[in-house]
């Protein structure tokens, strides 16, 4: 597998992306929430800060400057433990009590660094305010190391969890990657195998259900119909060459009896009208064969309207029954007169389609068969149904009797087409028409059913 492949692919690449944001987002988070925390601790500070001030304010309005001074001086230490540092200065700016010599004279709060004499271990970045007490200027502050240890650890802590997420996201984007791959390249096989002939090779679908797979699922139904259609087209081409050579042959031989009549002086009159008669049948198949060409792909001029389907097969009907009549045969009609029979479609192309299906039973049925036109409901379903009592379609033919050119046996000696039914099929398919051949002991029964309103 070529890795490149992998690392160019869409979910490798989405992954990356995804990786990035996150980043982004931890990264800015990771501001905020540091800036929030330092916001909060030197808060806190202060209050600390400001509480001991208040205290030793307290000494000083109650017991005085000496107590006061006293009170620092043994404060200092224990306060030196905890980080905090007080010092008490004159108005010159000299300290006269505590551990620690603030510097330069300042007003409100400022952060220093400072070194407590005999105290290294908790000399540091300190955080100060100084305000007046009597004559008095009195500093306190706190040791502020510990938010630059939080911030270094938040730090630490960010750059840690961006790099474990970072390889989990790399991580599951190449798996994901590598699974797309491999796939694609299975659809790739298959479609050059396709393209080398064999129309039997289908696209792998696992049972994962993801967007390729729902895809292949897809192009398999489109390759199954691709079989199909190259199947039928190799039928077609056969049956095309079969069924024409004897129209051409025919008109040929009329032809050449036509000149040798009319080089002898006779009237070749009617050997020219069989041949007219030949070529006629020929303009009819290919018309037949462009109709259901233009049907197929979406090209016949239509208009999709509500059609009454039993007015209609009432018209037809009684046409046909003039028909069947003058080749010995009888045809009958039943409609459900109770029902709303009307569907949604091309009035053109279903008259054709009953025109077909009754011309087809007529042309292949003997004298005394008795043909029969119905319309009616079945299931919230408008069906129509021609049925004869005729020769019928035997069980193993029946399956292709909708496909282009088939002819049955028992109708090879007639001057059928085989396209008949195909067109019907055709029409059928345009307007969502479930199409069904069977027996009818005897005989052979075609039910076409549109689709239930919705």
């Amino acid at each position: 597998m070529d890795r490149g492949s992998v690392f160019s692919g869409g979910s490798f690449r989405a992954t990356l992306y995804g990786t990035l944001v996150f980043i982004l987002t931890l990264a800015v988070v990771g501001v905020l929430a540091n800036h929030y925390i330092k916001t909060q601790l030197r808060a806190e500070i202060r209050m600390q800060v400001e509480a001991t001030i208040a205290d030793l304010q307290s000494i000083h309005d109650i017991d005085g400057p000496d107590a006061l001074m006293a009170a620092v001086a043994n404060i200092s230490p224990l306060y030196a433990r905890a980080h905090l540092v007080v010092a008490l200065r004159d108005a010159a700016g000299n300290t006269l009590s505590g551990l620690v010599d603030a510097g330069p004279g300042f007003e409100g709060w400022t952060t220093r660094q400072l070194a407590l004499p005999g105290q290294s271990d908790f000399a540091g970045l300190y955080y100060l305010t100084s305000v007046p007490v009597g004559d008095f200027e009195l500093i306190v502050g706190q040791n502020i190391g510990i938010i630059d240890s939080m911030e270094a650890t938040t730090l630490r802590v960010l750059l840690a969890v961006g790099a474990v997420m970072t390889l989990v996201f790399i991580t599951i984007g190449y798996r994901m990657g590598r699974a797309m791959q491999v796939k694609l390249e299975k659809m790739a096989d298959t479609l050059e195998t396709v393209a080398a002939g064999d129309t039997d090779a289908r696209l792998p679908v696992s049972a994962e259900n993801d967007q390729i797979d729902r895809v292949s699922r897809t192009m398999n139904l489109h390759l199954s119909r691709l079989s199909d259609l190259m199947v039928s087209t190799k039928s077609s081409a056969a049956a095309i060459a079969h069924d024409l050579k004897r129209p051409l042959a025919r008109s040929y031989l009329q032809l050449e009896r036509a000149i040798a009549k009319a080089e002898a002086g006779a009237d070749p009159l009617d050997d020219l009208e069989e041949t007219r008669h030949e070529l006629s049948r020929l303009s009819d198949i290919f018309e037949t064969i462009l109709r259901i060409a233009r049907i197929e792909a979406g090209q016949a001029e239509g208009v999709m309207q509500r059609v009454d389907l039993a007015e209609m097969a009432a018209d037809l009907g009684e046409t046909f029954e003039v028909v069947a009549e003058e080749s010995g045969q009888s045809l009958s009609l039943w409609i459900d007169r109770g029902q709303d029979l009307s569907v949604r479609g091309d009035a053109g192309m279903l008259s054709q389609m009953i025109v077909n299906l009754l011309q087809n039973a007529v042309s292949h049925c003997p004298k005394g068969t008795q043909i029969t036109l119905g319309v009616g409901r079945v299931n919230r379903r408008v069906c129509l149904e021609v049925a004869d009592n005729g020769p019928g379609i035997p069980d193993t033919e029946r399956e292709n009797a909708l496909l282009h050119f088939f002819r049955a046996d028992a109708s090879r000696s007639s001057d059928g087409t085989g396209l008949g039914l195909a067109l019907v099929k055709t029409i059928a398919d345009r307007h969502g028409v479930e199409l069904r051949l069977a027996d009818n002991g005897p005989g052979l029964r075609v039910t076409a059913c549109f689709p239930a309103p919705e």
